[in-house]
């Protein structure tokens, strides 16, 4: 079983501009260092066919609760892959993402749209979250769901203000 994350936020731009922003290295490590990672990395792949593959590792310490502390110790390392699609109109942009915790079988994929309204642009965030772990699989799904939205809502947060001072 999975359990679904739907969710989406509004950026003060044109979706070209969006999709310039999160395809960005300096935006994303804005991101990453809003967000305390530990020991974040970022990687941006142009690829010839117009696609953009963007790699990002990271950790998080926290204070988790003792069914995921005992699997995970203090920090959660976790590898994202987000695959741009090109576009073919650059008003409409879509892609995939995938996120696995490391070392654990717990992982987040699904799909990230970005599309104009008026004069800015919509991020949108359709996945799920799969924790094969017996007896807690559910448990830590709701968790890791709980967590990844406040993640989305951190990163929105971050880019606006990352634009604001540009």
């Amino acid at each position: 079983m999975a359990t679904p994350i739907e969710v989406s936020f509004e950026l003060p731009v044109s979706s070209r501009e969006g999709f310039e922003l999160v395809t960005n290295k300096d935006a994303l490590e804005a991101v990453l260092r809003g967000t305390e990672s530990i020991d974040p990395k970022v990687e941006i792949l142009p690829h010839s066919d117009g696609s953009i593959q963007i790699r990002i590792s990271r950790g998080f310490e926290g204070d988790w609760p003792s069914v995921v502390s005992s699997l995970v110790g203090d920090v959660i390392r976790v590898s994202e892959i987000r695959q741009w699609l090109p576009s073919s109109d650059e008003q409409n942009y879509s892609g995939t993402l995938e996120i696995k915790v490391e070392g654990q079988p717990v992982s987040m994929a699904g799909s990230i749209k970005i599309f104009g309204q008026g004069d800015h642009c919509k991020v949108a965030i359709h996945a799920n979250v799969k924790a094969n772990i017996l007896f807690v699989g559910g448990t830590i799904e709701k968790l890791v769901q709980s967590v990844m939205i406040k993640g989305i809502e951190a990163e929105a947060d971050i880019l606006r203000d990352y634009l604001s001072r540009q």
